[in-house]
């Protein structure tokens, strides 16, 4: 880094010492990044149906793509944040406006993209020849819940009841 002027007083009339001091700093950058894709449509031959391309990186629906979806979950589930903070957040610092409903339906969109993995777990937990399980109780606004979690030395497989 280098000057033209003292910060102190503006003199210009400065020369190099040859001294230096040397300082390593950790930031990061927030960038948004939108991409438009075009999806073609393709014709079956053999049955004439109609269908569009997919794209890994794009989610089913929406506008809004998986890291958008991941943070908003880590955010709202593993940091508690609220529904608000999240929209927050995103509007204010990633420049994504953004509303609570939102936020909330990109948390459905994260349990439905879950779902299939959720149920191999379950299938897998079935299959096993031991499992443990074990049951928490608590109370929710009033009304008793229930928390079962069923366990294997390799899996964990947790059941919410109202």
């Amino acid at each position: 880094v280098t000057a033209n002027v003292n910060p102190s007083n503006g003199n210009a009339d400065i020369i190099e010492t040859g001294y230096s001091i040397e300082r390593v700093i950790t930031d990061y950058r927030t960038e948004k990044v939108v991409i438009r894709y075009t999806f073609l449509e393709y014709k079956d031959q053999k049955t004439g149906e109609l269908f569009f391309v997919q794209h890994p990186d794009v989610p089913n629906k929406g506008i809004f793509g998986k890291n958008v979806i991941a943070l908003a979950n880590t955010m709202h589930f593993e940091y508690r944040v609220t529904l608000q903070g999240v929209a927050d957040m995103f509007t204010n610092v990633f420049g994504i406006p953004m509303t609570a409903p939102t936020v909330q339906e990109l948390c459905n969109r994260a349990v439905e993209m879950a779902i299939p993995e959720y149920e191999n777990i379950h299938a897998k937990l079935q299959a096993s020849p031991v499992a443990n399980a074990d049951e928490t109780g608590s109370n929710q606004n009033g009304k008793p819940e229930w928390l079962w979690g069923f366990f294997t030395p390799m899996l964990a497989f947790f059941v919410f009841f109202p």
